[in-house]
């Protein structure tokens, strides 16, 4: 019988096997918990949806939006539509403007005739307001007109951050 010599090496090997995948299970459990207690946890910011939309009077600048304390809102995208029961066409000298107004100083964020924009604006990145902020944006129609354009925006509020003390 050939087999018994090879009986109790086999035997040392499954009971070897065995010793060292428990072994192997203790490393692995124990590594796993000293990295959760070593890791900080890093919560992501927080973006708050916002969006609206409003009428604008031709060639009158309108408030769209004034960023509260504590936040900073980032515009994503932005149409200029016709009211459903006025079309306005689009003529090659209209011209829409975006501000960002912060007590008496006015940044133009952008300036552009209507017809050379691909509609909605779409920003990769978003323009960001700060809070204190405003947000203000005028149409001016090179034809004289009393209708109104509509004005649909969306972005998301995030927190502002402190600044690293030095």
């Amino acid at each position: 019988m050939r087999i018994l010599p090879i009986l109790p090496f086999l035997a040392v090997g499954a009971i070897v096997g065995i010793l060292l995948s428990e072994y192997n299970h203790a490393l692995a459990t124990d590594a796993v918990a000293t990295q959760q207690k070593d890791s900080i946890e890093l919560l992501g910011l927080t973006h708050e949806p916002y969006w609206n939309s409003t009428n604008v009077d031709d060639d009158t600048p309108r408030l769209l939006l004034r960023v509260p304390k504590g936040s900073r809102f980032v515009l994503t995208d932005m149409w200029f539509l016709s009211r459903e029961e006025q079309y306005l066409p689009v003529n090659e000298a209209d011209r829409v403007w975006l501000e960002c107004q912060h007590g008496s100083n006015r940044l133009v964020v952008f300036d552009s005739p209507i017809a050379e924009l691909r509609l909605p604006l779409q920003w990769q990145t978003g323009v960001a307001f700060s809070e204190g902020q405003e947000m203000w944006v005028n149409y001016r129609s090179a034809d004289e007109t009393d209708l109104l354009r509509r004005i649909h925006f969306t972005g998301y509020f995030e927190p502002m951050l402190e600044a690293p003390k030095r």
